[in-house]
């Protein structure tokens, strides 16, 4: 962010989120209006769309200005505010069938449509979505098995990658590179995304900021917060007054 960014934006109040945030199995929605985030990127694929044009920066300081904007997965950005949203978010891990039928919505010649592209093949989720070149069946019966283990070992802290590959039957090594292929991240970066899904989930039940914390397995609510800020680029405290 340039100095004269940090000082307009240091002369206005700071926009609020607010709107209505819905979590599910391998996918996030909001609707509402967006408020200040910082730069920021996260394990989940986005895809933002708008009414109005509206503006996100890039690591390298480029500004792209559309309608609609589909964001892989770990590219940095950052989003101006904007009065109307809505927002998918989709992890890596899922199916794309939810995501193809959001792509219905984007025009192959739409000249409003921009796309923030991973440099990473393996990360290029929103190509393989439009191209119908994701090959993969969804996870096996054992990646299955390991992917259960995780949702109920995030409430008792540490998510050992050794009990998950118990859980699969495989060695830790060879776990750790067949959960790489077939689910595209790293064991700990698909943990700590659960573990945020929980915790929205949480907050959206009306827990407060330390239970929904200490529910998804963060050491507590500063770590959560700290969290929130580093993969949405907005404060615990925006995610509480969502909804």
């Amino acid at each position: 962010m340039t100095g004269a960014e940090k000082l307009g934006r240091a002369d206005r109040p700071l926009a609020a989120w607010r709107g209505k945030l819905a979590v599910g199995e391998g996918w996030a929605h909001w609707q509402g209006a967006a408020g200040d985030n910082s730069l920021h990127r996260h394990l989940a694929a986005q895809a933002v769309f708008s009414a109005q044009p509206i503006s996100f920066h890039r690591s390298d300081g480029v500004v792209v200005r559309g309608r609609v904007v589909l964001i892989d997965p770990l590219v940095a950005h950052r989003l101006d505010p904007a009065d109307d949203v809505e927002i998918f978010f989709f992890e890596p891990a899922a199916l794309h069938g939810d995501a193809a039928e959001v792509l219905t919505r984007v025009p192959n010649d739409d000249p409003d449509a921009i796309w923030l592209e991973s440099h990473e093949p393996r990360f290029q989720f929103w190509s393989r979505a439009r191209l119908a070149q994701d090959t993969r069946a969804g996870p096996s019966p054992a990646l299955r098995r390991a992917l259960a283990q995780v949702d109920a070992e995030l409430s008792n802290g540490p998510v050992r990658l050794a009990v998950a590959a118990a859980a699969a039957g495989l060695s830790p090594d060879r776990f750790r590179h067949v959960f790489v292929e077939a689910v595209g991240v790293p064991f700990r970066r698909y943990v700590l995304w659960k573990r945020l899904q929980r915790a929205v989930a949480l907050r959206g039940e009306g827990c407060d900021a330390t239970t929904a914390a200490h529910g998804a397995g963060f050491a507590d609510s500063a770590h959560l917060a700290r969290t929130i800020r580093a993969m949405f680029g907005i404060s615990a405290s925006q995610l509480g007054r969502a909804g």
